[in-house]
């Protein structure tokens, strides 16, 4: 009985609830751009790591994506094909984007707020973030929803492989 009540305590003390993204639903095209705030064809240039909060003790896989834009359908200018995107932790539901591939990305401005002074930096929580919730995809993966999105508001160069 002792030993059960031990084995009892220690895993009531042991065990931590785990975090894990949960997507209720994969919406259309059409909905997905609507309720985006950006939606694009980019080139990840660099992906960039978000140093630990000592303070929090927070820090995952979180990081910043900077991306080269070279076509929008929804929210960036032409002006401004450059950007910095904030990816969540994956356990938080962030899309993990790797250097050199190209995405179609849905993005939007959904961090919390509080997730400025949990990683450090004020900067990302007014950042567009990419959620493994979202329709974003790699190109290669990416031709029903290009189709469906029509032509672009902008186009700068080409990519191999990005229908026109």
């Amino acid at each position: 009985m002792k030993l059960a009540a031990a084995l009892g305590c220690l895993l009531a003390v042991s065990v931590q609830p785990a975090v894990a993204c949960v997507c209720l639903d994969r919406t259309g095209v059409r909905k997905a751009k609507r309720d985006a705030d950006a939606v694009f064809v980019a080139e990840v240039t660099e992906v960039r790591p978000i140093a630990c909060d000592a303070a929090t003790e927070r820090c995952g896989s979180a990081a910043y994506a900077d991306l080269n834009v070279l076509r929008s359908w929804k929210g960036v200018a032409r002006e401004h094909p450059r950007m910095t995107v904030f990816l969540p932790d994956p356990e938080a539901c962030g899309y993990a984007l790797r250097p050199g591939r190209v995405y179609l990305v849905y993005a939007g401005f959904s961090p919390p707020r509080n997730w400025a002074s949990s990683f450090g930096s004020p900067t990302h929580a007014e950042l567009m973030s990419v959620s493994l919730c979202s329709r974003t995809a790699t190109l290669e993966d990416a031709g029903h929803d290009l189709r469906k999105l029509g032509r672009p508001v902008w186009t700068r160069g080409t990519w191999p492989g990005m229908p026109e």
